[in-house]
C-alpha cells in the first residue's frame, strides 16, 4: 500500500480503518490525532510487532471518520470491531458464558432467577458467577433463607394456591397472597444485602427480629429469622478471600507469547472474591502491555459485563482517562482505573498474574495437543490443510416429518455457538436424508459464498456414504467441490455384528467415510483425531435433535386431535409422541393404533376418521 498523501488525512482526533483489496476490514483504531497516527505505519521499523508489517502487507487502502472528542472516537472505535471483527483487533475466546443472579425489583412481586445478559429493565443484577451451579446454589440459599419467589413469569396474576416451593418453606406464596407485601418486600430488601455481601450488617438485624418475634411467642416466625441466619453464616463461611473494601472490584491481569496471551479477570463483589474469568487471545497487534490492557478493556466491558467501581491492573492502561469517562458514562457512577506498586491491591494483581501465569502454561499444553491432533488429522485423512474450522452437518426428524437440519462450528478448539445455523428444510415431507443433507450443505455452502464469509477447512457429516457423495454433490454445483474437504463419521455395520471383533479390536467401530475411496478409514478408540470428530458429530446431533424436539413439541400443542372427545392433552402426547405427528398416526389401521396406545378400538376409529376429515 502506497503511503498517503499528509494533506489528505485528518488532523483531529478520530478512527481510522485499514482495508485489503476486497474492502474488508483488516485493522480498526483510534486516535488523538489521525495524521500522526497513522503517517506512524508508513516509518520503517517503527514497531518491533511483527504483525504491523504483516498487516500493512495486505492493507490496500486507509479511511477515516473525524468525531467531535477521543471519547466519541472510543465508542465509534468500539462499534466498527464489534461490528466488523476486523482481522488484526483483539478477538477474545472465552470457554464459557458466565451466569448473573437476577432479582426483578422492576416487579410488583420480585423474583430470583438465573440471568445469562444483563438487560436495561431495572432489575439488580449479581456476578458474573463461575458456573450456572454455584449460581443455582446461591438461589436456593436465599429461596431458604428469605423464600423469595422462583417463578419463571411474572407474579402480577394471582394464583388460588400455591406451587411446592411453599409446601417445601422455600417460597412464602406472595403470589397466593398468603404473606402481606410488605413483608414480603422486607425479606427482598434482606435478600439485596445478603447479595451485596453486607452478612455482618445484615445477621444484626435478623437476630433482633428474631428475639421480637420470639418476644411475641410467634416462634413459627422466630424458627424461620433462626433458619435464615443458618443459612447465612453456612455460605458465608465459603468466602474465605477478603478484598480491600466492600467495593464492586475487577482485577485484571494478562501473559502473553509469540502464539497468543491469556488474560485473567478475578471478580470481587461487595468486598468478597467470587470468582475468576479467563480470556484466550490467538494474536497480538501490540508489544506494549499498556496498549493490550487498553485494546482488552474496552472489548470486555463494551458486552454484557457488569462494570464494577474499580478496574485494578498490573501495569498502567493507555489513554487510562478516556476509558475512565467512557466507562462511568455508561455505568452512570464514577470508574477509575488504577495500577497499585505495593499494599493489599497489589497483592491481588500479583494473585491475578499467578492465575494468568498457570492459565497460559495450560493453554499451550492443550495449543500443542491440538495441533498436533489436526496433524493427525489432515495426514491420516490425505486432506488438503490442517481443519481449523470444522464445521458439522446432521438431519433430525420423526417418521419423515419436521425435518430440520442443523450445522454447528467448531474452530481451534471451542465450539462457536453464536454461528451455529438451523435448518427448516424446504423438501417435501418424508423420509430422504441423502437429499436433505444435500439441500443443507448447498444452502450453506452458498450463502458462505455469497457473503463473503469464512469457508470451513471440513465439513462433518453424520452419516455414510450416501450422505456424503450428496455433500459433494452440493459442493460441486456451487463450484467449491476443492475448497473444502468433506468427510462423514458412520457406525461399520460389520462389526455391530461380529462382536468378538468388537470386543477385541484396538480400533473403533466407527469409520470415517471419505469421498471416492473405496475403503473408509478407521482410528484406534483413543486416538485424539477420533475423539474430536466424535465430540463434534456428537454436538451437532445433540443441536439437531434439541431443534427438532422443539419443533416437535410446537406442532403438539394444536392439532385435530384437541377436537376428540375422550382424547387428553396425556393421551395426545402419547400418541404423537409413538407416531410423530398426526400425519403419521392415519398410516395405521384403529387396530394398530388401539394396541400401541391401549385406547379403546371405537375411539381409534374416530381418530382416524377426524383425520381423514381434517385432510
Amino acid at each position: 500500500m502506497e503511503k498517503p498523501h499528509l494533506d489528505d488525512i485528518p488532523e483531529g482526533p478520530g478512527v481510522y480503518i485499514f482495508r485489503d483489496a476486497s474492502g474488508n476490514y483488516l485493522y480498526v483504531g483510534k486516535a488523538k490525532s489521525l495524521r500522526s497516527r497513522v503517517v506512524s505505519y508508513f516509518r520503517e521499523g517503527s514497531s518491533a510487532n511483527p504483525r504491523i508489517p504483516m498487516m500493512m502487507s495486505r492493507a490496500n487502502s486507509v479511511d477515516y471518520i473525524l468525531t467531535a472528542n477521543e471519547i466519541e472516537a472510543l465508542l465509534l472505535e468500539n462499534n466498527l470491531i464489534k461490528q466488523f471483527k476486523p482481522k488484526y483487533n483483539i478477538s477474545l475466546r472465552d470457554d464459557k458464558q458466565y451466569p448473573f443472579i437476577k432479582l426483578t425489583v422492576n416487579e410488583e412481586i420480585p423474583r430470583i432467577l438465573m440471568a445469562r445478559r444483563i438487560s436495561e429493565d431495572n432489575a439488580l443484577y449479581y456476578g458474573p458467577y463461575t458456573s450456572s451451579a454455584s449460581v443455582r446454589e446461591i438461589i436456593r440459599v436465599v429461596m431458604k433463607a428469605f423464600r423469595l419467589c422462583t417463578c419463571r413469569s411474572s407474579v402480577a396474576v394471582r394464583s388460588k394456591k400455591p406451587c411446592l416451593n411453599y409446601q417445601m418453606k422455600l417460597c412464602s406464596a406472595p403470589c397466593a397472597e398468603l404473606i402481606r407485601r410488605e413483608d414480603y418486600l422486607s425479606s427482598v430488601s434482606d435478600a439485596v444485602m445478603f447479595l451485596e455481601g453486607k452478612n455482618e450488617e445484615l445477621l444484626k438485624i435478623l437476630r433482633k427480629k428474631m428475639e421480637e418475634a420470639a418476644e411475641r411467642y410467634e416462634y413459627e416466625r422466630a424458627a424461620s429469622f433462626r433458619d435464615s441466619i443458618n443459612a447465612i453464616n453456612v455460605i458465608a463461611q465459603r468466602q474465605k478471600i477478603n478484598m480491600i473494601s466492600g467495593k464492586d472490584q475487577d482485577i485484571v491481569a494478562f501473559r502473553a507469547t509469540d502464539s497468543g496471551a491469556v488474560f485473567c479477570v478475578l471478580i470481587g463483589r461487595s468486598g468478597k472474591l467470587i470468582c475468576q474469568k479467563e480470556f484466550f487471545v490467538d494474536n497480538l497487534f501490540y508489544n506494549d502491555p499498556s496498549e493490550v490492557l487498553e485494546s482488552f478493556i474496552k472489548q470486555y466491558y463494551q458486552g454484557n459485563n457488569f462494570i464494577p467501581f474499580e478496574i485494578i491492573t498490573e501495569t498502567e492502561v493507555n489513554d487510562r482517562r478516556n476509558i475512565e469517562k467512557w466507562l462511568s458514562q455508561i455505568k452512570g457512577r464514577r470508574v477509575n482505573i488504577i495500577s497499585p506498586t505495593k499494599g493489599r491491591k497489589y497483592s491481588l494483581v500479583r494473585m491475578a498474574s499467578e492465575n494468568a501465569e498457570l492459565l497460559l502454561k495450560s493453554y499451550l499444553k492443550k495449543e500443542e495437543k491440538l495441533t498436533d491432533t489436526l496433524k493427525a488429522l489432515k495426514n491420516r485423512l490425505s486432506l488438503a490443510s490442517e481443519p481449523k474450522r470444522i464445521e458439522a452437518v446432521d438431519i433430525s426428524n420423526t417418521m419423515g416429518t419436521n425435518n430440520v437440519g442443523a450445522i454447528i462450528v467448531w474452530e481451534k478448539g471451542l465450539f462457536k455457538k453464536n454461528q451455529y445455523r438451523k435448518f427448516l428444510i424446504k423438501k417435501k415431507q418424508g423420509i430422504d436424508d441423502f437429499a436433505m443433507i444435500k439441500e443443507v450443505v448447498a444452502r450453506r455452502i452458498n450463502r458462505l459464498l455469497k457473503e463473503k464469509k469464512t469457508l470451513p477447512d471440513l465439513f462433518l457429516i453424520d452419516g455414510g456414504i450416501g450422505q456424503v457423495n450428496k455433500a459433494m454433490d452440493a459442493l460441486k454445483e456451487a463450484g467449491a467441490e476443492r475448497m473444502v474437504d468433506v468427510v462423514g463419521l458412520a457406525k461399520g455395520r460389520k462389526y455391530e455384528r461380529n462382536w468378538d471383533l468388537l470386543v477385541n479390536d484396538d480400533y473403533s467401530r466407527e469409520e470415517i467415510i471419505l469421498p471416492g475411496r473405496p475403503n473408509p478409514v478407521r482410528m484406534k478408540k483413543d486416538s485424539s483425531a477420533l475423539i474430536l470428530l466424535q465430540s463434534v458429530r456428537d454436538e451437532v446431533h445433540r443441536f439437531a435433535i434439541s431443534y427438532h424436539k422443539k419443533l416437535r413439541n410446537n406442532s403438539f400443542k394444536s392439532s385435530v386431535l384437541d377436537s376428540i372427545k375422550g382424547i387428553g392433552e396425556r393421551k395426545k402426547s402419547q400418541m404423537l409422541k409413538i407416531f410423530g405427528s398426526v400425519s403419521g398416526i392415519s398410516k395405521y389401521t384403529p387396530e394398530e393404533i388401539s394396541e400401541k396406545t391401549g385406547i379403546n378400538l371405537s375411539l381409534a376409529k374416530m381418530v382416524i376418521e377426524k383425520i381423514k376429515a381434517d385432510k
